[in-house]
């Protein structure tokens, strides 16, 4: 694999952990329409990382699970910063 395929396999597992942490917003909050959007790109992102993960090694397997990990941590803070931001001023 080249560093390229080892780059695809981050991004994809990032994007389908990313995806499902925002489809579990998505879900709670009754969103159908973006949670219908969002299903079809979870199911994009997995087709993508099965290509290239099915033939992969343990290599394959560390970018995959960094891939992950930034991605939850990514989805949260996209969710609390971006989505949905507290308010910024004080109300006293």
């Amino acid at each position: 694999m080249s560093a390229t395929d080892y780059a695809l396999v981050f991004l994809c597992t990032f994007s389908v952990v990313f995806l499902l942490g925002i489809q579990s917003r998505n879900v709670q909050q009754s969103r159908y329409f973006i949670a219908i959007v969002t299903s079809f790109l979870i199911s994009c992102a997995n087709f993508l990382f099965v290509h290239y993960a099915a033939t992969g090694d343990y290599i394959v397997f560390a970018f995959s699970a960094a891939g992950g990990c930034m991605g939850i941590a990514g989805a949260i803070w996209f969710s609390d910063n971006v989505l949905h931001p507290k308010a910024t001023h004080d109300p006293r």
